[in-house]
């Protein structure tokens, strides 16, 4: 028998006619074949335990009654079995996504299959493929900054665009309708509904309702304080929030007033006086847990 597994396993998952399926084997493969068929239609796998599943398939195909005009060896059925499991186990394998995710006030650093590292800011997640290392795609909710190993095409997929590069160091935000990236080594392409904006190391540029800001921002090192540019203080107060693990209210009035500075991770009332001093905003604390804003 040919091996035909990739046809098999596309037919079993219905991605394939009986029909087309039956131009590319024989009409004995074809009976094979659908007897599987017929003992695992409702068969669920949760998880891909294949010498488990294969054992209850072989107890279900012994329990077949056969063709008495014409047996046919049950290591035929059994092999084909197992191809079907293997496949459907390596696809379990291959689909499905590690996702790393931070709470309140927390960071998390990730070393990728490829050797490149992600610093995970406060409450976001990355999601990324088991077979990372030969299709560098990866998803982030939130903000990360990437320091890329060198190789093929890496690619960074948000809700409000992507961002793509070979070998490079930069940081992404894409938090409600804002999207934010800055490079700090090599370069980076990137593209939003409003277009695609290439960037150099020091260069940044944001997409915030349809319009899109380019500046140069030094490069730091610095962990411990995030920098902005005419960014929303919506966005500001956005990071705040999750950095501390509070609440902020703030009037409707403010939201969209970009902010220029830095705000600390590590002094609460350091970061609140950031932010309002310039905008001319008062603040205080309503509870331990939230904080009201007024432009007072």
């Amino acid at each position: 028998m040919e091996n035909h597994e990739t046809y098999l396993a596309e037919w079993f998952e219905d991605r394939m006619t009986d029909a087309e399926l039956q131009q590319i084997i024989s009409k004995e493969e074809f009976l094979y074949y659908q007897k599987i068929k017929n003992v695992l239609s409702g068969y669920h796998l949760e998880t891909p335990g294949v010498e488990t599943h294969f054992q209850s398939i072989k107890e279900k195909l012994q329990a077949v009654p056969e063709n008495k005009t014409r047996v046919i060896p049950l290591w035929k059925y059994l092999s084909a079995a197992a191809s079907v499991l293997i496949l459907i186990a390596i696809g379990f394998y291959a689909f499905d996504d590690n996702t790393v995710a931070t709470g309140f006030g927390q960071q998390q650093s990730v070393t990728l299959a490829d050797h490149s590292t992600v610093r995970i800011a406060a409450k976001s997640s990355l999601s990324y493929s088991n077979l990372f290392q030969y299709s560098r795609n990866l998803c982030l909710k939130g903000e990360a900054y990437f320091e890329v190993a060198k190789g093929s095409k890496f690619t960074v997929n948000t809700s409000l665009g992507k961002v793509v590069v070979l070998g490079t160091k930069f940081n992404v935000i894409a938090s409600g309708s804002y999207f934010e990236v800055h490079c700090d080594e090599g370069m980076v392409s990137v593209t939003s509904g409003s277009g695609t904006v290439v960037l150099k190391p020091g260069r940044s540029v944001s997409f915030y309702k349809d319009k899109f800001t380019e500046w140069n921002q030094e490069t730091k090192s610095v962990t411990d304080e995030s920098s902005f540019f005419k960014t929303p203080a919506e966005v500001v107060f956005g990071k705040i929030k999750n950095q501390y693990g509070i609440k902020i209210n703030y009037p409707e009035s403010v939201k969209n007033i970009g902010f220029t500075g830095a705000i600390s991770h590590t002094d609460l009332n350091k970061a609140m006086q950031s932010i309002c001093l310039p905008l001319g905003l008062k603040y205080k604390a309503s509870r331990p847990d939230t904080i009201e804003v007024t432009n007072e």
